[in-house]
């Protein structure tokens, strides 16, 4: 699937409707990979906006918060609403050592960027 500026719109219109999660796209069928997340560029950013439009149908995807987290760090979006998408995704992936451990990690490496909250949500893990 390209993107093209005649069906920006439309797709992101048509997913919104459609019974798929964001998470679809990055199956084989869907034809992306994380590392479209890692570049900026225009393909990345349309990504970005479609996981926005999807964002109720994703709420309890974790892989959908870790992909979000992925594209909000490599382009250095920490303001705004990075600390709400870094606790959904610690919350949810409790039951995933290794991506809570990640996230552990990611945490301890820029305490000053979070809130007394989120300090607390992660000792409580």
């Amino acid at each position: 699937m390209l993107f093209n500026h005649r069906i920006d719109g439309f797709l992101l219109k048509s997913w919104n409707y459609s019974p798929y999660k964001y998470s679809e796209l990055f199956k084989k069928s869907g034809g992306y990979l994380k590392n479209h997340l890692q570049v900026n560029d225009s393909i990345s950013q349309k990504l970005y906006q479609l996981m926005n439009a999807t964002e109720n149908k994703s709420a309890l995807d974790y892989y959908y918060w870790n992909n979000k987290l992925l594209y909000l760090t490599v382009n250095n979006q920490f303001s705004g609403d990075f600390e709400r998408n870094f606790q959904n995704a610690v919350v949810l992936s409790k039951n995933n050592s290794d991506i809570e451990l990640a996230l552990r990690l990611f945490y301890l490496r820029n305490i000053p960027r979070f809130s007394k909250e989120t300090q607390e949500l992660i000792i409580s893990e």
